[in-house]
């Protein structure tokens, strides 16, 4: 070891036994307040592996393109976090806020969404 760099051995490894091994995608419509981050927050320490937040002709939360991006960022940072706090090695997906149409269409067509719809 010195000043710019440093020697190590790696002498085990361990594999994560964190993970569900199905593969599950939630679909949930936004929620006003702060539900919408605790649903995505105990999605991922359920272990979810994609979450589709989807806005209705009847949900309340209207949301403009700068907002959306907001949430988007926020509710990623809520992601991260939760992934630590149940220590899980692989980060879910969380997509774009859209229709529940473009949600199904989107799902229909994912390689790992086994279960027919």
């Amino acid at each position: 070891m010195n000043k710019k760099s440093a020697n190590i051995i790696i002498k085990s490894t361990k594999t994560n036994q964190h993970e569900s091994l199905l593969y599950t995608v939630l679909i949930q419509g936004l929620a006003k307040g702060d539900r919408m981050d605790i649903v995505i927050q105990k999605a991922v320490e359920l272990g979810v592996n994609e979450i589709f937040p989807i806005s209705t002709e009847y949900t309340a939360v209207k949301l403009d393109s700068n907002r959306k991006l907001k949430k988007f960022r926020h509710w990623q940072s809520i992601i991260h976090s939760a992934c630590e706090q149940c220590e899980r090695a692989i980060i879910p997906i969380l997509h774009p806020i859209q229709s529940l149409e473009e949600a199904i269409k989107s799902c229909k067509t994912q390689k790992n969404f086994s279960a027919p719809l």
